[in-house]
């Protein structure tokens, strides 16, 4: 495999709304990791810092940070390895977790050389949500940050996609109930997820063609019932946070 036969990952059929709120989101990480390397305290712990486990890890993996934010990424989706291709680094989410650019000073040509190579790029693996045009790294999370720090546009790595829930099936709601204000996400009109961080996610979810409401519809169950018997309604398999399903809620509301 040489550098003349791997071609770019096309992104072209995505609208020029949805490349640019990508790009966005990608730097948004990029400069929440740079903010919490100085100053922890200023970024919130489910977007760096503290893993699920409680120990204090620095930037979280483009993974983790993604579903932080994007609601209903699916948990077990039908993934398919588009092999090896030129991944454009302003859309990718990277994660400084073993080193960080300038830490490698006096090596950067050999880094360079490597991950620029085809062959050595057979080794690393990143995702791409299809429908929104965000990658995130799996192996080879350094490697983003170092291309940005050098202004390498451009590496191979073998492409793994798969696929977000099409636009007019989630509608996002802003809705108070006797403990707040909130924002909720609905897939489908059954699946509910909590949207922890919406000026994050609305300017990628709107680009995307996302509905946007704050009158909560009749025909859903009310959202103090909701707080009420959410617990009871949780859905474990089908997404990577924490989702209620609707309609456990309103068979419950039925019963005598």
């Amino acid at each position: 495999m040489t550098k003349d036969s791997v071609k770019e990952l096309d992104l072209s059929y995505l609208s020029p709304d949805v490349l640019s709120a990508a790009k966005n989101f990608a730097d948004l990480k990029y400069q929440i990791d740079l903010t919490g390397r100085r100053n922890p305290a200023e970024i919130p712990n489910d977007l760096h810092g503290r893993q699920r486990y409680g120990e204090y890890d620095g930037p979280y993996g483009g993974d983790t940070f993604l579903e932080s934010i994007i609601p209903f990424l699916p948990s077990d989706p039908d993934y398919e390895d588009l092999g090896v291709k030129l991944v454009p680094i302003p859309h990718t989410l990277g994660r400084s977790w073993h080193w960080w650019p300038e830490d490698c000073k006096g090596d950067e040509e050999n880094i360079i050389s490597q991950i620029t190579s085809p062959e050595h790029g057979k080794y690393a693996y990143y995702y791409l949500v299809k429908e929104l045009g965000v990658i995130y790294a799996g192996e080879g999370k350094n490697r983003v940050n170092f291309c940005r720090h050098h202004k390498i546009d451009r590496i191979p790595v073998k492409v793994i996609q798969f696929h977000y829930p099409q636009a007019d099936t989630i509608e996002i709601y802003y809705v108070n109930s006797h403990i707040g204000a909130d924002v909720i996400a609905v897939l489908n009109e059954r699946y509910l997820q909590k949207v922890s961080h919406i000026s994050y996610a609305l300017p990628l979810l709107n680009a995307y063609g996302v509905r946007v409401n704050t009158v909560w519809p009749t025909k859903f169950p009310s959202i103090d019932s909701i707080y009420e018997y959410g617990h009871l309604a949780k859905v474990n398999s089908k997404f990577r946070n924490c989702t209620i399903d609707l309609d456990k809620i309103s068979a419950i509301g039925k019963k005598p």
